[in-house]
């Protein structure tokens, strides 16, 4: 362990660690200059100082959405859970799981919009797994995990353009009914 400051910080690998206000442990500032851990840290108390912001910066994607599948497994099918977690699953690949719920805005609902679009999936799709997602904060700012506008994730032009197929059975699938 690096030298210990009177100021609780201490350096260890050229980087400033101290005591996060926060989580209560000792963390890593990410910064090499003083002054810059500084400021990370009096980020960190402001956040502490109000109970919702600490708990959406504690908070993380993973957390979010394991708590909308227990809550919705009081009531809901087994088929309706894997829908949930198959939705929900896409914000975890492309955001990650670790993510505080405090960074979810709309620059990541417009990039999580562009990088699935990129995946060749239609807008239909996307505004299920924005509704996934919308009901997971929803449940979040109810437990005060969460203090984001949710109407702003959703791009204004990812409309569901859903065209139903129209065909007849033939012949042998009517038989067969």
């Amino acid at each position: 362990m690096g030298k210990e400051r009177r100021d609780g910080f201490h350096k260890r690998g050229g980087i400033w660690h101290t005591t996060d206000p926060v989580t209560g442990k000792r963390a890593t500032t990410g910064f090499r200059e003083l002054k810059a851990a500084k400021a990370w840290k009096a980020h960190r108390e402001i956040i502490a100082a109000n109970p919702t912001n600490a708990a959406a910066e504690t908070t993380t994607l993973a957390d979010g959405c394991a708590a909308i599948i227990d809550y919705k497994s009081q009531d809901k099918s087994a088929a309706t859970l894997l829908i949930y977690r198959q939705k929900l699953g896409h914000f975890i690949r492309i955001w990650g799981a670790e993510l505080p719920l405090a960074r979810i805005g709309p620059e990541l609902g417009d990039s999580y919009t562009a990088q699935r679009r990129s995946e060749g999936v239609t807008d239909h799709t996307i505004v299920k797994e924005f509704s996934a997602l919308g009901q997971m904060l929803k449940l979040a700012k109810r437990r005060r995990c969460y203090h984001g506008d949710i109407s702003l994730l959703k791009p204004g032009n990812v409309i569901p353009r859903y065209t139903p197929r129209s065909r007849a059975l033939t012949v042998a699938e009517f038989n067969a009914l």
